[in-house]
């Protein structure tokens, strides 16, 4: 089990190597996604094209359903203005700290009954089951009670950069700022702790775009189930099935057990 503690420990000793060794020990072999079908077939066919394709689909942060996403850390503008930070320089870092979109995952199986329900549309969707070939490129989420002021981290940063720059700085100081700061993509309130989620972030070349979809190989993962909810209409389980052909991987329809809290999935 993941221990944030002990990450960061390592983390501000300077073990940056140990501690992404540690969290990466910490990672699942396997992860799963719920995908939302509804009436809209339009988006339907882009969800499977997506599929098809082995890709996924990476959302920016306003796209996410939690408004705090990528703020659990804030900027204390007032003290910003006090350090010595403009207006300017602050609208850009809010700007750079907003930059990536996410891809997220559960490490729980297909019985994951709130998944269903809350993102497979009460079992109307699918859920795929992918295998994590680079355990590195995905991190479990970590859950706060508060947010997080870093006015004084963003100044340590940029001093310590400086002085890296004029070569009378240590680059380990550098890279231990510039961490903790990137932390803030894998942070939520603890209201979302049942999710147990885990995720992957990556750069979006459009600021002003709302996500991109992602090549699977690129990022570590493969396709190796696809799993329809129990409400999933005939339809789109037979284009479900001819994707996992395509994909040489085996597709499979939930049934709800009749003695037991359980998704059954039947060939």
């Amino acid at each position: 089990m993941f221990s944030n503690h002990n990450y960061m420990s390592l983390i501000k000793k300077g073990h940056f190597q140990e501690a992404l060794d540690y969290r990466a020990s910490t990672i699942p072999d396997y992860v799963y996604k719920f995908f939302w079908l509804g009436d809209n077939e339009e988006r339907n066919k882009k969800r499977f094209d997506t599929l098809k394709e082995s890709q996924l689909w990476f959302a920016a942060p306003s796209e996410q359903n939690d408004p705090y996403e990528f703020k659990t850390m804030y900027l204390n503008k007032e003290k910003m203005r006090d350090i010595g930070f403009t207006d300017e320089s602050i609208t850009k870092i809010e700007s750079l700290l907003m930059s990536c979109a996410i891809c997220c995952f559960v490490e729980n199986s297909s019985d994951n009954m709130p998944m269903w329900a809350h993102y497979a549309n009460q079992h109307q969707g699918y859920c795929v089951k992918y295998k994590v070939k680079n355990k590195y490129g995905i991190r479990n989420v970590v859950y706060e009670r508060d947010r997080i002021p870093i006015a004084t981290i963003l100044a340590n940063f940029f001093h310590k950069a400086k002085e890296f720059d004029e070569g009378i700085g240590e680059e380990s100081d550098v890279r231990l700022y510039s961490t903790i700061l990137q932390e803030n993509y894998f942070l939520k309130h603890i209201s979302w702790s049942s999710e147990h989620e885990y995720r992957m972030v990556y750069p979006m070349e459009k600021k002003s775009a709302l996500g991109e979809k992602i090549n699977i190989e690129d990022i570590g993962l493969e396709v190796v189930e696809i799993i329809c909810g129990y409400k999933c209409n005939d339809a789109h389980v037979e284009q479900l099935k001819a994707i996992a052909e395509a994909l040489n991987v085996p597709c499979k329809k939930c049934s709800i057990s009749e003695t037991a809290f359980s998704v059954l999935n039947e060939a």
